[in-house]
Order: C-alpha cells, then sequence, then structure tokens
C-alpha cells in the first residue's frame, strides 16, 4: 500500500512477523467500531483507541517544510515516513476544534499533492508497539 506499509493476509501474519521482527512491526489492524483509548493509573495509555491513518506521497522539498508547520498544529504519532496516526475521536482532546485533526490534513496534502490515502477504524494490535511509539513519539516532539 506504502512503502513500508504492507497489508497482509491474516493467515500469513505469524510468518510475516516472524521475517520482520528485527525491524519491530507494528500491527495494525481494522476493526467495525470505534474505541476509545484507554489509560490505567500509574502505567500510562493501554491502548490507543481507534486511529485512522493518513499515508501520502513524499512531497518535494518546498512543500515537505510546509506539511512540517501543518503537523505542528495536529496530535499524531509518526507511524514511519509519510504515514501518521490520528486518534479517531479527536474530540476528546480537543474540545474547542482549534487541532488539526486527520480530515483537515488530508485536504491539506490534497491541496499540495493529489496521492494520499486513509484508511480510518484502525487499531494497535501488538501492546508493545504502543509503548514504543509513545516513547519515539515524546523523543522526536
Amino acid at each position: 500500500m506504502h512503502r513500508t506499509f504492507w497489508e497482509v493476509e491474516e493467515e500469513k501474519v505469524n510468518r510475516v512477523l516472524k521475517a520482520l521482527k528485527r525491524n519491530q512491526p507494528i500491527l495494525l489492524k481494522r476493526v467495525r467500531e470505534i474505541r476509545k483509548p484507554r489509560l490505567v493509573r500509574n502505567k500510562g495509555v493501554s491502548e490507543l483507541g481507534s486511529l485512522v491513518i493518513v499515508m501520502y506521497a513524499t512531497p518535494k522539498e518546498a512543500r515537505r517544510e510546509k506539511t512540517k508547520d501543518f503537523l505542528m498544529k495536529a496530535p499524531y504519532i509518526r507511524l514511519c515516513r509519510s504515514v501518521y496516526a490520528f486518534s479517531q475521536k479527536y474530540s476528546l482532546f480537543d474540545k474547542n476544534n482549534e487541532l488539526v485533526d486527520a480530515l483537515k490534513f488530508t485536504d491539506f496534502i490534497k491541496e499540495i499533492q493529489e496521492d494520499v490515502k486513509v484508511i480510518p477504524r484502525v487499531v494497535i494490535v501488538n501492546k508493545g508497539s504502543i509503548e514504543r511509539l509513545l516513547e519515539e513519539n515524546k523523543t522526536t516532539s
């Protein structure tokens, strides 16, 4: 689907995870319902809830700076290059509708470039990935 973002049939997941073990893959799954994030006292986040994944082709250098500036106003988790996860229930964090959500970001990317893909209602399956992504997000911001 995207250079480093693959779609794998459910029967083949274990073989793919075994082959990619050293690369720390993140296993995502589409779900029907929208899940809320879950917090555990003194432990932090145990589940991120439903996410919206936005993928796009990397823009040219001049547009890349605009994209970075636009993302400064967004609560997101960077999964890999040009692949970002936004909360499906962003209104839980943004009561005044001041931050950039997945829809606003998608519209922005469509303005500067046509190729963008959106996958809604996705959850992270492996708990270790949640901790690693949150830790990486803390160190980069």
